[in-house]
């Protein structure tokens, strides 16, 4: 081998030594989507706008995302047996991180209630949990509030599903 090859070889090596010890650093989250909807029994497709918005938020923050298949609930005993259903799984696959999140729908004065509308929901809370000590580290809640009808879209879905993304991980960061 010439000398030009040895350098690369060493460079390519040096790299992905980098590239292996930054990934295995980095955190493994999973989430778990639990939607209350007294309209509905079946999963809205803003709860899947947020789905998608909160693994790509994470992968590119740098973490390992997983997540339990979101699911509808009607009460507060069927939200805990979800969650720590899904908190169980987290644990089982290596997780470092849990985040519950229950998101509220309102849709009966909507002009268009299966819409993916910012504005059909009412409330979103998270809870955040350590996966090895089961217990919860953070909590929090958000309403979009009074919605611009320039951000009732899937956007202004995917913008407030980033808000509270950018939240949770503010949480996490101090960790």
């Amino acid at each position: 081998m010439g000398k030009v090859c040895k350098n690369k070889l060493i460079v390519l090596c040096a790299c992905m030594l980098v590239f292996a010890l930054h990934s295995a650093a980095a955190a493994a989250i999973s989430f778990q989507i639990i939607q209350h909807d007294p309209a509905q029994d079946e999963i809205r497709s803003s709860s899947y706008v947020i789905e998608g918005v909160f693994f790509d938020y994470f992968f590119d923050k740098g973490f390992i995302v997983t997540n339990s298949p979101t699911a509808v609930s009607s009460s507060t005993a069927e939200d805990k047996v979800v969650y720590y259903g899904a908190l169980e799984d987290a644990r089982n696959g290596g997780c470092d991180y849990f985040v519950a999140l229950v998101t509220e729908y309102d849709a009966k004065l909507s002009k268009n209630p299966q819409a993916v509308l910012l504005s059909n929901i009412s409330d979103f809370s998270w809870e955040i949990f350590d996966v090895h000590s089961g217990n919860k580290i953070a909590s929090g809640s958000k309403s979009p509030g009074s919605v611009d009808t320039r951000k009732d879209n899937s956007d202004g879905v995917s913008n407030f599903a980033r808000l509270i993304a950018r939240l949770i991980e503010q949480s996490l960061s101090g960790r």
